[in-house]
């Protein structure tokens, strides 16, 4: 992965990019479409804030829970 990082009063401003792609099968969509991007400096910006995360229409939630010996 290649980034690129500045910190201001905003804090943390990073945005990122595989710079190989992520299947080896030249008939996926997704053979060359990282290096695609990597080559037209199509990078991404990358959240941290809770309102940055939040905002992310993809964001997903897991609740995992952990049992301890002895509950069910």
């Amino acid at each position: 992965m290649t980034s690129e990082w500045k910190f201001d009063r905003n804090g943390p401003q990073a945005q990122a990019m595989l710079a190989y792609w992520q299947s080896v099968d030249p008939a996926s969509p997704h053979y060359a479409d990282q290096s695609e991007l990597y080559s037209r400096k199509a990078w991404h910006t990358l959240p941290f804030t809770d309102a940055q995360i939040a905002a992310d229409p993809k964001l997903s939630r897991i609740a995992i829970s952990h049992k301890t010996k002895g509950t069910q």
